[in-house]
């Protein structure tokens, strides 16, 4: 009987001491998850600020403009190191506490892709530097995806790749094969799904520094959007090449100008104007010493 007794009393014991262990790892686990959630919070935040001076960056190399170019990819590179030295070596987390792996990997090809990205600028390979450009935002979509973190912009580039896989389907085509065409619908089914998602995201216009007008503006292009795509799905059902061909020019420029809204350009065309400037001021300078120089040749000739 004594025997049974101590052995409920120690079975008690531990059932208590389970009890409190399980309490300690949930008040750590919720302390963790309120830490984790705290550096999310901030690094979306430094995210956006890092895009701010990316945009520029993709939208002057992809037209080709030099000094654009150069000076955007200078400001980038000056904010990549910034974040990179705050988030690189962290040790983040996603899922039920899995070590992501990858953080420090992604950081990595991101740093050799902006430091390429400028040398091509220099060289004037303008399709090379936005090619690594457009690595270097892929490389973030995916990693905001391992952790779970809506992003808006995530939802525009996954937008932009599949259009343009999509035209490049459709480009110098007269016709598609039946197999063709259903490829193009899967494509075209990849592109609504991207701009439905950019429709559900809200935008944080803290991280962006964006006025509410601006937001506004911009889920108004969203929706402006919407309806191009639903016209380009009246023409593909249509089966009408000309008709498709047509209508898949019309995707990209609405898209253009909503990212581009997200970029700040301003800082790069007031260091233009202010080399002009300078580049003006010294060349009058040169021009009013160009006779005081001629008078005084003129003067010792005479001698």
């Amino acid at each position: 009987m004594i025997f049974f007794l101590l052995r409920g009393i120690i079975f008690i014991m531990r059932l208590k001491y389970i009890f409190y262990l399980v309490l300690i790892l949930l008040l750590v686990g919720n302390s963790f998850g309120c830490a984790n959630k705290s550096v999310k919070a901030e690094l979306l935040t430094s995210m956006a600020q890092l895009d701010r001076v990316f945009v520029p960056a993709f939208i002057f190399t992809e037209l080709g403009r030099q000094r654009e170019s150069e000076i955007a990819l200078e400001m980038l590179k000056g904010s990549w190191l910034l974040f990179y030295d705050r988030f690189a070596k962290m040790q983040m987390r996603y899922g039920l506490n899995i070590v992501d792996k990858f953080w420090q990997e992604d950081f990595e090809n991101i740093n050799r892709a902006v430091l390429t990205a400028e040398t091509y600028v220099k060289e004037g390979k303008f399709g090379e530097a936005n090619s690594e450009l457009n690595d270097v935002r892929v490389i973030l979509k995916s990693l905001r995806h391992r952790h779970g973190l809506d992003y808006f912009l995530d939802s525009m580039t996954e937008f932009d790749l599949a259009v343009g896989e999509m035209t490049a389907l459709l480009q110098g085509r007269n016709r598609l094969t039946d197999r063709e065409m259903d490829q193009l619908r899967q494509k075209f089914g990849r592109v609504q799904k991207a701009w439905l998602e950019a429709d559900r995201v809200e935008i944080d216009p803290e991280a962006f520094s964006f006025k509410p007008e601006k937001v506004k503006a911009i889920k108004d292009r969203v929706k402006a959007e919407e309806k191009i795509l639903a016209t380009f799905a009246v023409a593909l059902s249509s089966k009408q090449m000309d008709r498709i061909a047509q209508t898949s020019t019309t995707l990209r420029p609405n898209y253009y100008l909503l990212y581009k809204a997200f970029g700040d350009f301003q800082p790069i065309f007031d260091k233009i104007v202010q080399e002009r400037k300078q580049k003006e001021k010294e060349e009058a300078e040169a021009k009013k010493a160009s006779p005081e120089a001629d008078k005084k040749g003129s003067v010792s000739d005479d001698k």
